[in-house]
């Protein structure tokens, strides 16, 4: 495996357990606030959904950058 498969690897990864993260913070907050459990388990699927394909999109504006 080449070096920059490992790093693309890693990179996205790190942008998983990111999302992941947000998306489990804004989950608890939204519960925190009285909401139902399956509607803050929606928030946080859709906190994921949005920050991670946020992420994918910056790493990709950022390789197509630096590749000049």
């Amino acid at each position: 495996m080449s070096l920059s498969a490992v790093v693309a690897v890693l990179v996205l990864t790190v942008a998983a357990v990111c999302s992941a993260l947000a998306a489990g913070v804004a989950g608890v907050l939204h519960r925190l606030d009285g909401a139902t459990l399956p509607t803050a388990a929606i928030r946080a699927a859709s906190t994921f959904v949005a920050a991670f394909a946020t992420s994918i999109a910056a790493l990709t504006l950022l390789a197509s950058w630096t590749s000049k």
